[in-house]
């Protein structure tokens, strides 16, 4: 990683990478997720330049027949088709409301599967370093603490893709 600004635009006000061991601690466990689904990432960037289709979307691309999401803002969203993120907004909290539609959705971080035959909104609990983020069931995906994305074969091979799955 380049610094150019070793302290920041404003240290004073803005948290430093190396400021503690605690901050170091969560940087490096994030570094090591976002690299964990970097090939899902790629194939996302790529339907993005094929496609149009933006990587970050609104539920009411993938459930346009669940009016209940045409209802939701900023406060959650799609990482492609795949993963549903609701990220904590509020300084202090550690849970957070989330729309889920219709089916299973299992939460990446507990595995904690949510099942309803209709969409319904939930709470779930999301303390710092642990951002609500859930995939409908069927997808397959599990978070592993020691590989990452534990089922990236299972991914790439359900889906017959090539790119980043080696």
């Amino acid at each position: 990683m380049r610094v150019s600004h070793p302290r920041g635009n404003r240290p004073e006000a803005n948290a430093q990478v190396g400021e503690d061991e605690q901050t170091r601690a969560h940087f490096s466990r994030f570094a090591k997720v976002y690299r964990a689904w970097g090939f899902y990432r790629d194939q996302l960037i790529e339907e993005a330049a094929t496609t149009g289709l933006p990587v970050v979307r609104h539920l009411f691309i993938h459930y346009p027949d669940d009016l209940q999401v045409y209802t939701l803002s900023y406060q959650q969203f799609m990482v492609g088709s795949e993963l549903m993120v609701a990220p904590v907004l509020d300084a202090g909290a550690n849970h957070v409301r989330v729309y889920l539609p219709a089916g299973d959705w299992v939460h990446l971080w507990t595995e904690t599967v949510y099942r309803s035959p209709v969409g319904r909104q939930i709470t779930i609990v999301a303390p710092l370093g642990q951002p609500q983020c859930s995939t409908a069931a069927a997808r397959g995906w599990r978070l592993s603490s020691s590989r990452g994305f534990e089922t990236r074969a299972y991914w790439c091979r359900e889906r017959s893709v090539n790119a980043g799955c080696s």
